[in-house]
């Protein structure tokens, strides 16, 4: 096997075990097993656990994850057009990247939200960019706070791809196609006009 790949797949096994046992509770020993390799095969690429956890937080997903929001978001869009652009991305990418939001989770419970703390910066960056700019349009409320407001949009679209992961696994569908998902959306535009 090439050691590439070897690290591929080690990343891998690592994240189905965290994502269904959680950090504290899987071993090196258990990533080995499940990665097909030895546990010295795992130390050639990470001093530790926090290691393979810390490539997994900030290597796999969020590139995949920013470049939803700074390649969607267009001046040539009108507000509502780009809020919903987000949305519908962020639900797009938790309905496929589950095990993203639950490793989220894990940062919140085991180590004490760290990771979220350093990831939110290269996250909220294009979006309070977009909001600065945005508010200064005609038509929207002067009142709001771009950089709070930020970080609000931020938490609720944490939010909204958890809901999502749990309607689902519950119903089967994306939490897109409820009636809800079309009220907070609205509710969110409409919040932002004059």
């Amino acid at each position: 096997m090439k050691p590439g790949k070897n690290k591929g797949i080690i990343l891998e096994s690592s994240l189905k075990l965290f994502c269904s046992k959680g950090f504290g509770n899987t071993s090196i020993k258990e990533i080995a097993a499940s990665a097909g390799v030895s546990q010295g095969n795992i130390y050639n690429y990470f001093s530790n656990k926090e290691e393979i956890f810390d490539e997994l937080f900030f290597k796999k997903f969020p590139g995949n994850f920013i470049e939803l929001f700074i390649n969607e978001i267009s001046d040539e869009k009108s507000l509502d057009e780009n809020i919903e652009t987000m949305l519908d991305n962020l639900t797009s990418f938790a309905d496929e990247n589950s095990c993203f939001f639950k490793l989220i989770i894990l940062d919140a419970n085991e180590f004490g939200g760290e990771y979220l703390k350093k990831y939110s910066e290269p996250f909220n960056k294009p979006i309070e960019d977009y909001f600065v700019n945005s508010i200064k349009l005609p038509g929207l409320r002067k009142d709001i706070d771009s950089v709070k407001f930020t970080y609000f949009f931020g938490w609720l679209l944490y939010a909204l791809g958890l809901t999502d992961i749990i309607y689902m696994n519950n119903e089967g569908k994306s939490i897109k196609s409820t009636p809800e998902y079309k009220i907070l959306l609205s509710i969110l535009k409409k919040g932002l006009k004059e």
